[in-house]
């Protein structure tokens, strides 16, 4: 039988966007466990809406996910390092542009 339109297991593919150590071993198994007291629970005692618990389960899984974003293996990932070079860039370009700023003065009145 097919699932409707509207069901829970759409919520499932927010775990796409975790790591994938993160989502196999901590995203996956909550989310089945959120699924089966979902569909063992009568309508009458469903007090949160499934979307509400599907994105709570989903943003408590970033305390241990975006760290894994940047460094995985105690190795810089290829995201971090690019992070790193962005920071570094912009860094950059605004102590130029505030010492520019300071070295020419305001206009003339």
């Amino acid at each position: 039988m097919r699932e409707p339109v509207g069901g829970p297991e759409r919520w499932r593919s927010l775990g796409r966007l975790l790591p994938d150590d993160v989502r196999e071993r901590i995203f996956d198994p909550a989310f089945a466990d959120l699924m089966r007291a979902w569909l063992t629970t009568s309508d009458g005692r469903r007090r949160l809406p499934f979307a509400f618990q599907a994105v709570s389960t989903y943003v408590g899984c970033f305390p241990i996910a975006i760290p894994r974003l940047f460094v995985h293996d105690r190795r810089l990932t290829r995201f971090g390092l690019v992070s790193l070079w962005a920071v570094g860039i912009l860094a950059s370009v605004a102590l130029l542009i505030a010492n520019l700023a300071q070295s020419y003065g305001p206009y003339p009145p």
